[in-house]
């Protein structure tokens, strides 16, 4: 994979397809992820293109979703109005995996960047803080997450993942599974 290549189409992309907003937030997903990447020797390189490309579905349609989803024979779960939150990565994912030809570490980091899953590579977990984390942001927990984020991954996860769980409990009124069985693996793993 020439990552130079495919970061500079990503970027094309996402800059035509996205708001400026979303944009920028993509980008500053992507120097956060850098950041973590140095701290945990991950391939700057793959960690850069995920990251950039982890929003790349964020501002399609429902209607463009849903088309995508049928026609690429994605799951039908993604079709249910509450999974609607979770579409634009796995879409993403799928765009990904066959317009830019990720792995599926780096597929898996995006399709599962809003909600974690148990057993996330160090990639994943990453994406997933990096987009949380991210310099643009400003909630309660953040300035916890980011401190932990340098300690350990896992546990940045857990505080992660219990504060994005209440949000969607306080906001939505449900949870997604992938969530809840990431933070039972992450609770247990650190017994």
């Amino acid at each position: 994979m020439n990552y130079n290549k495919e970061l500079l189409q990503i970027n094309q992309r996402i800059k035509k397809t996205l708001s400026s907003k979303r944009y920028q937030h993509s980008i500053r997903v992507m120097k956060k992820a850098i950041e973590y990447a140095k701290h945990y020797n991950l391939d700057e390189a793959i960690v850069k293109i995920t990251a950039l490309a982890h929003d790349i579905a964020r501002e399609m349609s429902k209607e463009e979703s849903y088309a995508y989803i049928k026609s690429n024979r994605l799951p039908n779960y993604l079709l249910d109005e509450e999974n609607y939150p979770l579409v634009h990565g796995a879409v993403a994912a799928d765009i990904c995996r066959k317009e830019y030809n990720f792995t599926d570490d780096m597929a898996n980091a995006v399709f599962y960047h809003t909600t974690g899953r148990k057993d996330m590579s160090t990639l994943e977990q990453i994406i997933y803080l990096a987009d949380k984390n991210e310099d643009g942001r400003n909630y309660l927990g953040l300035d916890e997450q980011r401190r932990l984020a340098k300690l350990s991954l896992n546990n940045a996860m857990i505080v992660a993942l219990t504060n994005s769980i209440k949000y969607c409990k306080k906001n939505f009124n449900s949870i997604n599974v992938n969530s809840l069985e990431a933070l039972r693996f992450l609770q247990n793993k650190d017994s």
